[in-house]
């Protein structure tokens, strides 16, 4: 059997889906996070935080791989990950994946993981957004031009991702403990989501920076959005604050791509903006009220497979030529 390998490295976890030649899925795996600037962050040297990016790209690969099939059956790979925004760090990670040995050095393809909302697109043209743990948008016009606007990183923007909204909740919770600001019911149910008995727990809590705790403050971002629903003020501030800076980031795109009423498509990417249809329709009417407003809507919610069966076309078009 010939497998091509498609894998989506975002900041949560590792997702990879292998097809066959007729483009048929046969495997799913499953990995830790393979963003290389997390590992970076956390004190691995540059060659270190590849290594440990390829290897969990490696693992999700073996295991998608069905039963009596082994790594010689892959052809090539196609990788979003996270974190390569540097052409160091494509470099380097190149490299590592390489070492792997799961396909030919020269069968790797590789991008940062917010390209690959663009190929659920039509023609790949359009505007994508993506909110999880972190956010980005980013665009490709007819012309082949792409742009983007965000993806920062934690600490200099990826504002509407999963961890701003969680860092802005638990910046009000505090607040509120100390009377300095509104009181919100963030407050206990937080402290009941990560069981704590009383505010001053919290220190401990966000400070250990144990492994994981960028995910952990982006799981509270649900929260937010299910207290704003229940009319809870402190969290609706928050929800229309993450809904207005990804529609500016949206906007930011169009304006590097489009001319102004250009029609464009839209694709929505990333688990909390999938999973959260209220940010989806606030995002939207940001949009309208930004004059930004798209032609159609795409929700890519499978980048990995996506990232296969471009593989797989680019394969063949070689094959072709």
């Amino acid at each position: 059997m010939t497998l091509f390998a498609g894998v989506d490295g975002g900041g949560s976890k590792t997702l990879a889906v292998l097809i066959d030649q007729n483009g048929q899925e046969v495997g799913r795996g499953r990995a830790d996070s393979a963003n290389y600037q997390l590992f970076s962050a956390q004190g691995y040297s540059a060659q270190q935080a590849a290594h440990l990016a390829a290897e969990q790209v490696a693992q999700a690969i073996r295991q998608a791989l069905p039963a009596g099939e082994s790594a010689g059956s892959l052809l090539a790979a196609f990788a979003g990950l996270a974190g390569i925004d540097t052409p160091v760090a494509l470099e380097l990670v190149n490299e590592q994946l390489a070492n792997t040995a799961l396909v030919p050095s020269q069968k790797w393809q590789l991008v940062n993981d917010a390209q690959l909302v663009l190929y659920g697109l039509p023609n790949r043209q359009g505007l994508g957004l993506i909110a999880g743990t972190g956010s980005i948008a980013v665009g490709c016009n007819s012309e082949g031009r792409t742009a983007r606007s965000g993806g920062w990183g934690y600490l200099l923007g990826d504002e509407g991702s999963g961890y701003q909204i969680g860092q802005a909740a638990l910046q009000a919770i505090t607040r509120a403990a100390d009377g300095r600001g509104k009181a919100t019911r963030l407050l206990p149910r937080v402290l009941s989501e990560w069981q704590l008995a009383e505010p001053a727990q919290l220190i401990e809590a966000v400070y250990s920076r144990t492994a994981g705790q960028n995910q952990k403050i982006a799981r509270l971002a649900p929260l937010v959005f299910e207290l704003a629903a229940e009319g809870d003020p402190v969290a609706k501030r928050l929800a229309k604050q993450a809904a207005l800076q990804l529609a500016v980031a949206v906007r930011a795109v169009y304006r590097q791509l489009y001319a102004t009423g250009q029609p464009y498509n839209l694709a929505f990417g990333g688990g909390l903006l999938l999973n959260t249809p209220a940010l989806k329709t606030a995002i939207l009417q940001y949009l309208t009220r930004l004059s930004c407003t798209p032609t159609q809507v795409f929700e890519v919610s499978d980048p990995a497979k996506a990232a296969a069966l471009a593989c797989l076309e680019f394969e063949k078009n070689q094959q072709q030529r």
